[in-house]
This record gives C-alpha cells, structure tokens and sequence, in this order.
C-alpha cells in the first residue's frame, strides 16, 4: 500500500541571518532534496535574500515578510501560522532557537527533548505559585509527550488527583505558555515503582498514609 504524500514545512528564517542553524538548515534541506522525492516540501522565508538556494523539484519557496520585526513572536505565531493553515502542511520545523513542530493546525508541537530540557524551570516555576503542587511535580517522572499531551508517572493516585485537579492545571497552564509557547495538558498514571525508586514511601504504605496526605494537601 503506497503511503499518502505529505506536506512539510520548513522555517528558514535563519538563513538569512546566516551561523550553525543556516549550516545546519542548508544540509537537513540539501540531504532532504536527495533522498525524498516524493513528499513536497515548503520553504518559509522571512525576506528574499536566499530564494533560489535550493534547486529541488519537490519544494517550493515562500516569502513571509515580517512587517513588525520589533515583535519577535509576530512572524512565528501570525504569519507562519496562518500561511501553514493555508497551505494545509501536515507538520513543520521551526528551525528557530528552540526547534520544534507545528500540526495542521498551526500550534507548536513540543517535542519530548524540548520537555525535557524546560522540565527543571517548569518545575521552578510551579513552585513560585504553590508548594505543595511543586512537591508532586517534583517526585514525578516524564514518560511521553504526544501532540501536546503529556503522560506523567506519578507515585500515589493523590498525587494525581492533586495535579489534576482545575486549579493546579490553571497553574500549570500559565508556567507551559510561558516556557514552550503552547498550551500542554498532563495526564497521571500511577506508577508505585517510584515510590521505592525515590524513596517516597518513608517506611510507611499509600494506603494507611493516603486520606491523611489528602487533607494536609486538600488546600491546593
């Protein structure tokens, strides 16, 4: 069964401001043009400088100009955006300072290496509004990440209740806004292996120690 060509779009602002990311965007894109022949590519471009750098077939420039270039996140979340929609691309790269994806509706997709490397200042950040959320965050482990949704390991089922909880995602939505630019979603799953793996326990069984937590903790 032949599989359905896809669009894919590439952010190539940084070629014209040239450093490791053109070298980096000038070789994915030449290495691409060599191998794939059959999925279409689009080019965006901020400005007409390095039209023409790419001879392939399959892909095909666009110029974005960025008319308000003092707002940085204009060109990414305005006009990409939007041209993305248009062109119905079914994923691009942002070859920007933190690379990522956007789906077909234009929204940045965060990557599990992206989660990863933001997770302490996510964590830093949650402690700011409210302690005891931060102390779940804290003891919890990332599994995944997909479109947008995030599978976190937690050790007590209060513990996913608590993040779970309306106000603690109004908190946590702020904080991902904040640090990747898109609104993430978490959702627990009990994994009482990191109770031993953290230490988490104290001696002392979830079940005996569970509906006391949940009233010290039931402010949150």
């Amino acid at each position: 069964m032949l599989k359905p060509v896809k669009k894919i779009g590439i952010d190539c602002r940084s070629m014209s401001i040239g450093g490791g990311v053109k070298t980096y965007l000038t070789n994915l894109i030449n290495e691409l043009g060599k191998f794939d022949k059959k999925n279409k590519y689009f080019l965006y471009y901020d400005s007409e400088k390095n039209l023409d750098t790419f001879k392939f077939k399959n892909f095909k420039e666009i110029v974005l100009k960025n008319r308000y270039k003092f707002l940085i996140p204009y060109w990414e979340q305005i006009r990409l955006k939007n041209r993305v929609i248009k062109d119905e691309i079914d994923i691009t790269t942002l070859a920007s300072k933190d690379m990522h994806l956007l789906d077909t509706t234009g929204e940045k997709q965060v990557t599990i290496e992206e989660l990863n490397s933001k997770w302490p200042e996510v964590v830093v950040g949650v402690k700011s509004f409210n302690h005891n959320l931060y102390a779940f965050i804290a003891a919890s482990r990332i599994k995944e990440v997909k479109s947008n949704v995030i599978a976190l390991e937690v050790a007590y089922k209060f513990h996913k209740q608590k993040i779970e909880s309306s106000k603690s995602k109004k908190v946590l939505k702020e904080i991902f806004i904040k640090e990747f630019g898109a609104d993430l979603k978490i959702e627990c799953e009990v994994n009482p292996a990191l109770i031993k793996s953290r230490g988490q326990n104290n001696g002392l069984s979830e079940v005996s120690n569970e509906d006391l937590v949940e009233e010290i903790f039931s402010d949150i």
